[in-house]
């Protein structure tokens, strides 16, 4: 199994989430939460404040307000970096977007990059969307990575709809005849989610001086 099949793997079982059913519908904004079906989110304007929280994020035709956080993922000893994207409900609901870039120079700036399936690239994202698995099979972002700390863009994902086998078995990435889409944008700032190595035996330990010396 690819490293980002056992994260979904993980992310949908922690999430307990249900991933049965046909195809979605073609080409079409998966449908808005109805009013008042998730008793359990809190207002965003009543829910306490984290800054590593504090993403603005936003998905087009849909009402129920996301908690999301940018990282900067780098770890001592690796060369590619990865900006990842997270929303979140207080209920089930997540968008997970992952790009990978060669390098931390590289990973900063500008950029328009298209989405592929999780097994077949280096820019993928993952959903749970009213209790449905979904992943993505097409789609672009456009992101752009400031040095000081800020981050923006806007996406338009073509997303599948993802069917987990029986216990044990690989996840498999199929994609559906037609895409369902889901857009949406995010502005605010990135966080570092840096891991040195303990010197002599490559033990990974968050911070430390690697991240300390990293000049962005």
């Amino acid at each position: 199994m690819s490293r980002l099949g056992a994260v979904v793997v993980v992310a949908l079982g922690s999430l307990s989430l249900a991933c049965s059913g046909g195809d979605p519908p073609g080409a079409a904004t998966p449908e808005t939460t109805p009013e008042g079906s998730d008793a359990t989110d809190t207002p965003a304007s009543e829910a306490p404040v984290d800054p590593e929280w504090g993403l603005d994020f936003e998905l087009t035709g849909r009402t129920v307000p996301m908690t999301a956080r940018a990282e900067l993922q780098v770890v001592e000893g690796r060369q590619t970096v990865h900006v990842a994207i997270t929303g979140r409900t207080s209920g089930t609901d997540f968008v997970m977007i992952d790009l990978t870039f060669d390098t931390l120079e590289s990973a900063l700036g500008p950029h328009v990059v298209q989405f592929s399936l999780p097994d077949d690239g280096q820019h993928i994202a993952n959903s749970s969307l009213d209790d449905t698995w979904y992943y993505s099979q097409g789609g672009a972002i456009d992101v752009s990575v400031d040095a000081d700390g800020g981050i923006e863009g806007s996406f338009d994902i073509a997303l599948a709809r993802g069917t987990l086998g029986a216990p044990g078995e690989p996840v498999v990435f199929t994609p559906s005849d037609v895409a369902t889409v889901l857009e949406g944008t995010f502005s605010g700032d990135w966080v570092l989610n840096c891991h040195s190595r303990l010197m002599g035996h490559g033990t990974l330990i968050f911070g430390g001086e690697y991240c300390e010396g990293l000049d962005l």
